[in-house]
C-alpha cells in the first residue's frame, strides 16, 4: 500500500511540475496592464515588483472538534478516515516536524499569511505549541489567524509566541453555556491573545439573543461579528436583512447574505491563495482543477493573472474582498483589515445610539 501511494505521489508531483512549467510559460511574466488597473490597491502589496510575494493560505488542519453544532457538516471524530490511510487530524497524519519542514521549503523565500481553521485547531495543545512557536520565529510568516470556539485553557499555551496571532472566537450557544464561554473569553484575553472579534452565528433560533450578547462582548472591549447561518441566509426576508445589516459592513453583507453574486467578476484570490486539508491535499484558491499535495516538491501555480469567478455565492471575507472594485486589502492581513472596518461600524452605531437617547 505504501509503495502504491509513493508511486501515485511521484506521478502526481511530476504532473504538477509539468503543469507549473506550462503555466509559467503562459502566465509567468508580469501582470497585464488590465490587471494592474483593476487591482491598484492589492497588487503592490501582495505582488510587489521589488520584494517577496505574499501567499494567503487557508488550512483546514483538522475536523476534530469538541462541539457538534447542528449547522456544521464536518465529521468531528479525530480518528475518522479521510482516505489513503489518513485521518481527520493533520498531526496524526504526519508529525509536526514534517509539516514545519514543508512550510519552510515552500515559503522561506516568500511571505505567508496563514489561516488555521477546523474543527477546533487548539485541541491538540502539544503539537500546536510547537507549530505556533515555529511560525512565530519564522521571518517569512507575517500573520496567523486562528478560528476557534474558545473552549480551551490558555495556560496550556502560556509559552506560545502570540505576536502574529489573531483569534476569531466563535460563540455557539447550543454547545456551551454562556457564563462558561465568557469566562473562557476573558481568560484568553487576559493571557495576552489578540481577539479580532467574537463570531456570532446568526440563525433564526439565535437571533433574538444577538443584541444582548453583542452588548456583553463589547463591554469587554471586544467586537462582535454577525455571521448569518449559511443555509438560512439565502432565505432571509427583507425584514430579516434589515434587522442584521446594521451590524455588518455594507460591502460585506451584500455578499454574505447572497444579495449579490460574484459570478463572472474578476478576482485576484486564486492568484494569491491556497486552500489545504488536514491530509496535505491542496488546491489553488477556488480552483479544484489546480491541485496537488503540500508534500510535493512544488505547489500548483496559477500564474500572474486574475481569474473570472465561476461561483454564484461567495461569503468568505478572505475571498470576496479580492474581487475587482473592493479595493480593501492594502495589507497582507485581510482579517485585521476587516476587524478595523467592524470597529469603525461599532463606534458609529454606539454614537448614533447615544445621540438618539
Amino acid at each position: 500500500m505504501n509503495i502504491k501511494r509513493s508511486v501515485r505521489g511521484a506521478a502526481r508531483a511530476s504532473r504538477t511540475i509539468a503543469r507549473n512549467a506550462a503555466t509559467r510559460l503562459a502566465h509567468g511574466g508580469n501582470f497585464s496592464d488590465e490587471d494592474t488597473k483593476r487591482f491598484p490597491v492589492e497588487l503592490p502589496v501582495w505582488r510587489p515588483k521589488n520584494g517577496p510575494v505574499t501567499t494567503l493560505m487557508r488550512w483546514t488542519m483538522t475536523e476534530w472538534c469538541n462541539f457538534n453544532c447542528p449547522y456544521c457538516y464536518q465529521v468531528h471524530d479525530r480518528r475518522a478516515a479521510v482516505g489513503g490511510g489518513l485521518t481527520n487530524h493533520c498531526f496524526d497524519n504526519f508529525p509536526v516536524e514534517k509539516w514545519m519542514h514543508q512550510f519552510e521549503h515552500h515559503f522561506s523565500k516568500k511571505k505567508l499569511a496563514l489561516i488555521l481553521t477546523g474543527g477546533e485547531p487548539m485541541l491538540d495543545s502539544k503539537n500546536m505549541n510547537v507549530f505556533l512557536n515555529f511560525l512565530g520565529a519564522a521571518p517569512w510568516c507575517t500573520s496567523i489567524r486562528i478560528d476557534t470556539n474558545a473552549s480551551w485553557v490558555p495556560s496550556k499555551f502560556k509559552d506560545v509566541d502570540r505576536r502574529k496571532i489573531t483569534l476569531n472566537c466563535s460563540f455557539h450557544p447550543t454547545q456551551i453555556k454562556e457564563e462558561i464561554y465568557f469566562r473562557n473569553l476573558a481568560a484568553i484575553k487576559d493571557a495576552g491573545f489578540a481577539i479580532g472579534f467574537v463570531n456570532y452565528v446568526y440563525s433564526r433560533d439565535q437571533k433574538a439573543e444577538f443584541h444582548r450578547i453583542r452588548d456583553r462582548v463589547e463591554s469587554l472591549g471586544l467586537l462582535v461579528n454577525a455571521s448569518p447561518e449559511f443555509d438560512e441566509r439565502k432565505t432571509f426576508t427583507e425584514e430579516e436583512v434589515d434587522e442584521i445589516k446594521g451590524d455588518i459592513i455594507e460591502s460585506d453583507y451584500l455578499h454574505r447574505l447572497s444579495i449579490v453574486s460574484p459570478k463572472g467578476r474578476t478576482c485576484l484570490y486564486p492568484t494569491l491563495s491556497y486552500e489545504m486539508r488536514q491530509s496535505g491535499y491542496l488546491r489553488v484558491g477556488c480552483m479544484p482543477s489546480m491541485s496537488g499535495s503540500f508534500f510535493d516538491p512544488a505547489l500548483p501555480f496559477f500564474g500572474n493573472r486574475s481569474a473570472t469567478c465561476p461561483y454564484t455565492v461567495c461569503s468568505c471575507l478572505d475571498k470576496y474582498s479580492f474581487l475587482e472594485g473592493f479595493g480593501r486589502n492594502d495589507t497582507t492581513d485581510p482579517f485585521n483589515i476587516y476587524c478595523g472596518k467592524l470597529r469603525d461600524l461599532s463606534v458609529a452605531r454606539r454614537a448614533n445610539e447615544s445621540a438618539s437617547g
